[in-house]
Order: structure tokens, then C-alpha cells, then sequence
């Protein structure tokens, strides 16, 4: 064999381990580029539903369909059940939210939010008389951890909550609500301040773009790390026979 020329001698060990990194790698490429998608076609449809007329609020409404669309539902507010929730943070400040539920002429309570104040004090009562209002419906999350219910453990039409919970309001007014909230258009009186934020989805899918172009490249750096050690010099000085 001539000095100097390169073989192509794989080693078991290494080859093995390539076998396994690369397709790994670029199975994972593929998985992120599937959620680059999967988050595109959830945005066009958050983007579709945010900027849709307001429908008339079904009988039997389909929350998940509906969820972040405008709607519209008549009734006349309920004031004496009136709460706030705690905690809520807006341009920096912290406040509350003003819940108000809304009874229709079926009976059922929607729960409407009307809006941010700085302190109890400025949530004033509701309009008097029949309404027909337009917001947004939010479907409320349960906390990641629960460390207490959500209502006060007194005087809870004054108190504040410490989330919305349906259920809670249920216990302590003793009426079952619908399960999802209304966040009251900023062009609707009755209510406070309002800039409820757009829907994201999540992850941009740009995110997810790139994450699958870095599993791609480790794939491509695993394999030339394994041609690289593959192809040597069997007469270079300390190189293994």
C-alpha cells in the first residue's frame, strides 16, 4: 500500500453509534418541522376565529369551537353577585378584574369580564336593565398547582378570588354558570379597562424552524465525525493499526 494513502477502516463501536445518532437527529428535524406546521395551521385558524364577526350565543354552545371568537348574549346583570379577581397585572400595575354575571332569559349566568380597575373600590356596579353585549369567550384554565379554592373564605361578593373558577361561583351563589367567561369588547360601556391579547398558540413556528435545521445539523456532524475517524492514514505516526 502506497504511504500516505487514506483507508476506509469503520470502527464497530463508532458505526454503531452513528446508526443510531443520525436517524435520531433527523427524526427529531422532522418532528419539529410537523409542529412548525401543526403551529401555522392553529394560528391561521386563532387569526380566522380573533378577527370574525360576533355570532348570536348558541343554546348549546360548543366552547372549544367557540373559544377566543366574539359572540354576542342578552340578559340583565346579576349585581349583587359581583367579584373581583385578585392579582392581575396591567402595564405594570397590579389589579383586579371585575366578574359580573349575566342572566339570560332562560336563566342561564354567563360570567362577564368587564374589565382591569386599580383597587376594589372603582368597581362600580353594573348597568341597570336589559343588555345585549359583545366580547370574547375564554374558556378558564385550572392552575398548574391548586393551593386553595378559588373563592375568599369570607365576604366573597367583596373579597377578591384568587382565579375565576365556574365551579367556585356555583358553591357560593348556589346557580351553576356556564362554563366559559365573556371579556367584554373594549367598545362596550358597562365596563373597565380592556386589551385582551391576541391568541398566539404558543411557539412562533419560525421557533420550531429552526430547532429542526439544529437536530438536522447534529445528524450531519455526527455522520462526518464517524467518515472522519473511518477514513485514516494506517502508516501516520501513533495512528492505530
Amino acid at each position: 500500500m502506497p504511504s500516505g494513502q487514506l483507508t476506509f477502516r469503520p470502527r464497530t463501536v463508532q458505526t454503531v453509534a452513528m446508526l443510531i445518532a443520525v436517524p435520531l437527529f433527523c427524526a427529531l428535524g422532522a418532528w419539529q418541522l410537523d409542529r412548525a406546521t401543526a403551529k401555522r395551521v392553529l394560528r391561521e385558524k386563532l387569526d380566522a376565529r380573533w378577527d370574525a364577526p360576533a355570532v348570536a350565543l348558541p343554546a348549546r354552545p360548543d366552547w372549544e369551537a367557540l373559544e377566543h371568537g366574539r359572540v354576542s348574549a342578552a340578559g340583565q346583570f346579576v349585581a349583587e353577585h359581583q367579584f373581583v379577581v385578585g392579582d392581575r397585572v396591567r402595564q405594570g400595575r397590579r389589579g383586579l378584574h371585575v366578574l359580573t354575571p349575566l342572566r339570560d332569559a332562560t336563566g342561564r349566568e354567563l360570567l362577564v369580564d368587564r374589565g382591569w380597575v386599580a383597587a376594589p373600590v372603582d368597581a362600580t356596579p353594573p348597568p341597570d336593565g336589559p343588555v345585549t353585549l359583545t366580547g370574547r369567550v375564554a374558556l378558564p384554565q385550572p392552575p398548574a398547582l391548586e393551593l386553595g379554592p378559588a373563592e375568599p373564605a369570607s365576604d366573597p361578593w367583596r373579597a377578591p378570588w384568587s382565579r375565576l373558577d365556574p365551579g367556585a361561583y356555583a358553591r357560593v351563589a348556589g346557580v351553576p354558570p356556564l362554563p366559559a367567561a365573556l371579556l367584554l369588547d373594549p367598545d362596550q360601556p358597562g365596563g373597565f379597562a380592556r386589551d385582551w391579547p391576541r391568541p398566539t398558540g404558543g411557539l412562533a413556528p419560525a421557533l420550531h424552524v429552526g430547532y429542526a435545521v439544529q437536530w438536522f445539523a447534529f445528524a450531519l456532524i455526527a455522520l462526518l465525525l464517524w467518515l472522519r475517524h473511518a477514513t485514516r492514514r494506517p502508516d501516520a505516526p501513533g495512528s492505530p493499526a
